[in-house]
């Protein structure tokens, strides 16, 4: 039976668009494919039949939803065949962990280096639940670190994050003063989003990592 991430992630992809690719490029996931099910889905393995597969998403069955596995890694651009069909139809789909954590929360790629950066705080499924709560449409990824905030136990305001960021740095004055001076947050704030997590987290010990 097919992993029930895997199945949310492509339903929520299925809901913004007709065609998914999936490149499956570890070479893992052959078993999930060929045991998935999912309502009005055609399933297509690509393997040297990428025109025939274009004439029939194209033209044959021009409004049927399909999801286009290919077992290896995405071919180059220039050796891609169906490269214009896969731009115009939107997100591919990933099946490493970071990925799956993505499309859980409904997160875009520009958020991949961000969640990898900080696994420890997505592997718990406890946490994720809670931060897809808070999430919001077009969310920055400094809002996104800040949601992460009550996640962990930690306040989330702006202020409270920069004088924990600055009393932990061991110079408060200088950083407090270069906030009042400025006029947003906005940039000492990323700094301090991401380091006051952490250390929340490392600070509840092993009961902050579950």
């Amino acid at each position: 039976m097919a992993d029930p991430r895997i199945i949310q992630a492509l339903t929520s992809l299925f809901d913004k668009q007709r065609i998914v690719f999936w490149y499956d490029t570890r070479r893992e996931f052959r078993g999930a494919f060929e045991t998935l099910e999912l309502p009005a889905v055609e399933k297509v393995e690509l393997a040297n039949n990428e025109f025939g597969v274009k004439y029939r998403v194209l033209r044959e069955q021009a409004q049927q939803k399909f999801l286009l596995y290919r077992e290896g890694p995405e071919p180059a651009h220039l050796h891609n065949w169906l490269l214009d069909v896969q731009l115009a139809s939107g997100r591919t789909f990933q099946t490493d962990r970071v990925a799956l954590w993505l499309a859980e929360l409904g997160l875009g790629p520009n958020d991949y280096t961000l969640v990898e950066t900080h696994q420890v705080f997505f592997e718990s499924a406890k946490r994720r639940d809670a931060l897809m709560k808070l999430l919001q449409p077009g969310d920055s990824q400094a809002q996104l670190q800040r949601r992460c905030w009550p996640c962990a136990g930690g306040e989330p305001r702006s202020d409270a994050i920069l004088e924990t960021f600055a009393r932990r740095a061991g110079s408060g004055a200088r950083y407090l003063h270069q906030a009042d001076r400025a006029q947003s947050f906005e940039g000492i704030s990323v700094a301090a989003d991401q380091a006051c997590l952490w250390l929340r987290l490392a600070a509840a010990g092993p009961a902050g990592f579950l």
